[in-house]
């Protein structure tokens, strides 16, 4: 009987309950969405200011013209992250947790370095670019709670 083909795996397999099986909650949707426009729009809006197609205003140009390849990598490097995160939460992975929370402190870290580093960096936490900033950091951190539940609830596997 052992050598039969056709018999069923010896195998306990234990499916997701009913209530997720097969199923992408709407905000995972949401993010995944959001999370490309960011990464996108962000990649075009860094080239076209490095590319001088736009020119920003005198405090974010200098900025700019501060930043070395290395910030420019990390960037790279951030936007790739980023865009991992949400893909591996969009494919309901427990690792999403992780890797936004690493996005989450890298962004801290980088932006920390600015502040001491980076001359007009300080100004652009001043005026609307400080709720671009700050925003963009509490949707991190919503985010990453979010799917901090996900993961509790048994969604992310």
């Amino acid at each position: 009987m052992a050598d039969n083909p056709y018999a069923p795996p010896a195998a306990n397999v234990e499916d997701q309950p009913e209530s997720i099986a097969g199923k992408r909650p709407v905000w995972v949707w949401v993010i995944f969405i959001f999370i490309c426009f960011g990464v996108v729009s962000g990649s075009i809006s860094t080239i076209l200011v490095l590319s001088g197609k736009v020119v920003p205003d005198a405090s974010t140009a200098r900025y700019f013209a501060s930043l070395t390849w290395g910030d420019h990598i990390l960037t790279l490097m951030s936007y790739a992250l980023y865009f991992a995160a949400g893909l591996t939460l969009f494919r309901l992975r427990a690792l999403a947790a992780k890797l936004f929370g690493a996005h989450l402190a890298l962004t801290i870290v980088v932006m920390a370095y600015h502040l001491v580093t980076r001359p007009g960096y300080a100004d652009l936490f001043r005026g609307p670019g400080a709720i671009g900033l700050f925003g963009g950091m509490a949707i991190s951190v919503v985010i990453l709670l979010y799917t901090l539940r996900l993961r509790q609830k048994g969604v992310l596997r």
